[in-house]
């Protein structure tokens, strides 16, 4: 009969034990993980599957005069979204034998390896990375039922493809021919004068952009405003994460780059902070984080499973350029 037991790891790979992180702690490392997710707000304690939905308001003041006003003119409007809940799962086995080989240099030196301590504490580590690169790239360019080559970018839509589905609903929507030096910093302000009046007064707004136009309109600030580099230098602790981020000089825009853009040429502008969401669980039992040891097979098997789709609340709040 075969059976499953959990052992604590050591150096001669005898055996290999779940890991010792609370596993909504590792769900909650691989959202942080994510450049655009680990700034935005989710909602939470959606089920893997459910369809929900989320509202925006438009809200219209009707003023009157006189002391004795009629019933009231004005209206609120709540605008229903729907967003469906995804069940995302990362499972992998590892062949004992094979860990024997490649062990001595996974636990190289190095002080963050000795801060992490145990082999499955580094796996582990290694694992939410590369789940959080493609949380990442989906939440951005994917496309449910697509056919990218990428398998992971065929299951639900990104926000990309959101907004590419309601066009004529956003606050503003063009097609362009992309970045380039020349016409960087035009395109820049020109999407930034375009956006809707009703959505001006939101704060956090950001020029979401892949890492090559990242670096061409960073280059053109550079060359265009030479005196005042401190508003546009990458944000220090960010940057050294690996999270490009910079300011546009005289604008209270953050422009910010994207894995997850890969090779669209693709420019989205919206208020990141209030206006971008997600939906995921972070409590349902069948959220997983764990590594196990099947002592009948001799292997470690791992699996990682969370719930997660993006979505926007308010179109009027998006200026997408969209690169032909």
């Amino acid at each position: 009969m075969k059976t499953k037991k959990e052992y604590l790891f050591d150096l001669t790979v005898s055996g290999t034990a779940n890991i010792d992180r609370d596993k909504m702690d590792i769900i909650g490392d691989v959202i942080a993980n994510a450049p655009t997710l680990e700034g935005i707000v989710p909602i939470t304690g959606v089920k893997a599957n459910n369809v929900v939905e989320i509202f925006s308001a438009t809200v219209e003041t009707a003023l009157q005069s006189g002391d004795c006003p009629s019933a009231g003119t004005a209206s609120t409007v709540l605008a229903p979204r729907s967003v469906k809940a995804f069940r995302l799962s990362d499972i992998e086995t590892l062949c004992q034998d094979k860990l024997d080989a490649v062990l001595p240099r996974v636990m190289t030196a190095g002080a963050k390896n000795e801060d992490l301590g145990t082999f499955q504490n580094i796996y582990m580590d290694l694992k939410v990375q590369s789940f959080a690169k493609e949380l990442e790239r989906g939440m951005w360019s994917g496309v449910e039922g697509g056919s990218n080559v990428n398998p992971n970018l065929n299951i639900y839509d990104g926000y990309l493809e959101i907004a590419a589905n309601e066009t004529g609903a956003l606050g503003s929507y063009d097609t362009f021919s992309g970045v380039t030096p020349a016409n960087a910093i035009d395109t820049v302000r020109e999407m930034w004068s375009s956006r809707d009046e009703d959505t001006l007064e939101l704060e956090g707004w950001t020029l979401n952009c892949g890492i090559a136009d990242y670096y061409t309109i960073v280059t053109a600030i550079v060359n265009a405003f030479p005196s005042t580099p401190q508003t546009f230098q990458s944000i220090g602790v960010e940057n050294e994460l690996g999270h490009m981020e910079s300011y546009f000089p005289g604008l209270a825009l953050r422009i910010k780059a994207s894995i997850g853009f890969g090779s669209t040429g693709d420019l989205f502008m919206t208020p990141n902070t209030s206006n971008l969401s997600y939906i995921t669980d972070l409590e349902h039992d069948k959220e997983s984080a764990k590594i196990t040891y099947d002592e009948v097979t001799d292997k470690m098997h791992f699996a990682l499973k969370m719930t997660f789709a993006p979505q926007y609340f308010s179109p009027k709040a998006v200026v997408y350029r969209k690169k032909v």
